[in-house]
């Protein structure tokens, strides 16, 4: 009488297995294309869930809203500025009105958040810009000379 049992059992399982299968969607709908639009266009989508990762290092320059970062492994890397990226002044918040300059000169030291972005001009797009204070003078900013 058990093996009886256990053979309908047997018997249902694999006849629900396929169903559950084509119920998850598995294929059942075409995925439809992704429209193209530039680089420009895509760098502020907003999104659910985004991946960041961070790294130090020197700037290299800034042109056209794209900065141009060398780390301390002499990789230099191409990072977009966006309209939704933060400036912090070591840990205060920095409005884009008050960005000077000279902020963004040769060789001052940084931390960038960013996210990975694959595009031939761009290498990544940043979230937060950390410009590094200068320890003696905290809170205050700090004075560069070329």
């Amino acid at each position: 009488m058990k093996s009886i049992r256990v053979k309908y059992l047997l018997v249902a399982v694999f006849l629900f297995l396929p169903t559950a299968a084509y119920s998850q969607g598995s294929g059942s709908f075409p995925v439809p294309p992704v429209p193209q639009s530039t680089y420009e266009d895509r760098l502020g989508e907003p999104s659910n869930f985004v991946v960041t990762r961070s790294m130090s290092g020197s700037i290299v320059g800034v042109k056209e809203g794209i900065l141009t970062l060398k780390t301390d492994k002499n990789k230099e890397f191409k990072i977009a500025l966006i309209k939704e990226t933060k400036y912090k002044l070591g840990k205060k918040k920095i409005d884009v009105a008050e960005l000077e300059e000279s902020m963004f000169s040769d060789g001052r030291p940084i931390k960038i958040t960013y996210r990975d972005f694959k595009h031939p001009r761009v290498d990544k797009v940043a979230v937060e810009v950390r410009f590094e204070e200068d320890k003696g003078k905290a809170g205050q900013k700090p004075v560069i000379t070329s």
